[in-house]
């Protein structure tokens, strides 16, 4: 892609030279293109501004998605299908702004955790709706989170693979656990129903003879 500094925000008398760089499909662009965003910030009016944001062709980009689909839906936008083999419009034209945060059309952003905080929901939310419940998602830790995190802000499927491994394993793990718990209780509680079940029996039983024991006597006399 190409990062260029938005006419608006330029303070030199001429713009600096755009930066070049490959970002990866699934990491995020204010990740993916941090040190980009840095480099031109010194030569931005509003250098310590945090509501940075990118647009492609006017049209502000949605931080809270990967570069991936926003590369995707700019393709689809300029007539190239799904199943085309073709990559058009490269490089990918980027253009940063510090200034003028367009909140009608993006959600707020303030700053690199917002994307990360977003990520994270996300992952959660794909996590419930994959197995039905939040177990999964409960099982990240914040080790995890900060590994993950940072393998996608570089585009490290490796070790995002090998800590979404962990993951599925401490899950699998965890439910083992919750099975055996619940074989545990189904069985205790069957054990339950049988001794609450014997001894209402020998209640009747004891009642019974003992009521047979006054009839006799009754006789006796």
């Amino acid at each position: 892609c190409e990062i260029n500094l938005s006419s608006y925000d330029v303070v030199d008398l001429a713009a600096p030279a755009p930066i070049h760089l490959m970002l990866p499909r699934m990491s995020y662009l204010h990740a993916a293109a941090s040190e980009a965003v840095e480099a031109l910030r010194g030569s931005s009016l509003t250098s310590t501004s945090s509501a940075v944001w990118f647009s492609v062709d006017k049209q502000p980009q949605r931080f809270n998605l990967p570069v991936g689909v926003l590369f995707d839906i700019h393709q689809l936008k300029n007539g190239v299908s799904q199943n085309s083999q073709t990559i058009r419009h490269l490089p990918w034209k980027l253009t940063v702004h510090f200034s003028s945060y367009p909140s009608d059309v993006l959600l707020g952003y303030e700053g690199p955790s917002t994307t990360k905080h977003f990520f994270c929901q996300q992952l959660k939310q794909a996590l419930f709706l994959e197995h039905g419940n939040a177990r999964m998602g409960m099982a990240i830790t914040q080790e995890m989170t900060e590994q993950m995190w940072g393998a996608v802000g570089v585009g490290d499927f490796e070790t995002y693979k090998l800590v979404n491994d962990r993951v599925v394993a401490d899950y699998e793990m965890g439910e083992l656990k919750h099975e055996k718990e619940d074989t545990r209780s189904e069985q205790q509680k069957k054990t339950d129903e049988i001794r609450a079940q014997m001894d209402a029996e020998r209640e009747a039983a004891e009642r019974k003879e003992r009521g047979e024991e006054e009839v006799g006597k009754g006789r006796k006399r």
